[in-house]
């Protein structure tokens, strides 16, 4: 257990990065083939690949843990996946929130153009980081992680 939590905060320090590395668009001199654009282009994938595979990976080492939770019926199976689920708790809805609210100036600023470049790059972080913590928080894994931790609090093995 403790090495699946290691490796999820591994998986979301890296989703982080890359994030992160939107908000360093506006500061870089933007020309083609630039240092500063393949620096912040290599953060940004390099980011993201090595959060999806730790992700995968933790997953992998988490799967007898989620089964087992589900032989236990203390998690129910889900038909879709965990980024297309939602739960109530007051957390997750902060969360949305920030969601709809990056979703919605992201959107409107491709229709009308609103905003510059030095304020859409960072709405962008923020909403990717709530869309990947979105996708973390509502995950069957880490529902399930949460409901083993629970049941070993309460004396459960």
């Amino acid at each position: 257990m403790k090495q699946y939590r290691n490796t999820i905060v591994i998986s979301l320090a890296f989703f982080v990065l890359s994030a992160l590395s939107l908000s360093a668009i506006p500061l870089i001199e933007v020309k083609e083939q630039s240092p500063g654009v393949i620096a912040v282009a290599a953060v940004f994938w390099g980011g993201l690949l090595l959060g999806l595979a730790s992700f995968f990976l933790a997953s992998a080492k988490f799967r007898k843990y989620r089964n087992r939770a589900y032989e236990r019926r203390l998690l129910q199976r889900q038909p879709l996946p965990g980024a297309l689920t939602f739960r109530a708790a007051p957390s997750s809805l902060v969360l949305y929130l920030i969601l709809a609210a990056g979703v919605v100036c992201v959107v409107t600023d491709l229709i009308w153009h609103w905003a510059p470049g030095t304020v859409m790059f960072p709405i962008l972080t923020v909403t990717l980081t709530a869309f990947v913590l979105h996708c973390f928080l509502d995950g069957r894994d880490y529902r399930a992680f949460a409901k083993m931790k629970e049941g070993m609090k309460n004396g459960r093995k």
